[in-house]
């Protein structure tokens, strides 16, 4: 129990609760743009470019969206472990993917995930058939 405390403190003291938070974007595999949105409360949406504009992320909840938009989704993430672990869950809860990740830099997250949502990545695998990894990057924040 102790230990669970000093890890958490340890993790406030020194700004790595929540890094993870915000908007992020990658080129996936097919050269599409990836948007992705971490909130601090947990949830994520991610929309694929498809050479189309991105849908901005403010319009989520309109009932036009057109095909790219993805449903907004859950994760966790522990930070007592080194990688960080994240794990993604669908719209009804199920965990559908498990991960692991590191903060680069201000604007650099690298992120790896099982492509089968079955067994959590222990190392950072550039691509194989079962591992992807992915690094993505901040975009400003409006001011």
């Amino acid at each position: 129990m102790l230990v669970c405390l000093i890890t958490i403190l340890h993790n406030y003291a020194f700004g790595q609760r929540s890094q993870e938070v915000g908007k992020w974007y990658s080129i996936n595999n097919a050269g599409d743009s990836v948007l992705y949105e971490f909130t601090s409360d947990g949830k994520y949406t991610f929309r694929f470019s498809g050479g189309k504009p991105l849908i901005p992320l403010e319009d989520r909840d309109n009932s036009s969206l057109k095909p790219t938009s993805m449903p907004i989704l859950s994760y966790e993430v522990d930070y007592s472990t080194n990688p960080h672990s994240i794990d993604f869950y669908d719209e009804n809860g199920q965990i559908f993917n498990k991960g692991i990740f590191e903060i680069m830099s201000e604007r650099e997250m690298r992120i790896c995930v099982d492509r089968f949502g079955i067994d959590r990545p222990d190392e950072f695998i550039e691509f194989d058939h079962r591992r992807d990894t992915r690094v993505l990057i901040r975009l400003p924040s409006k001011k």
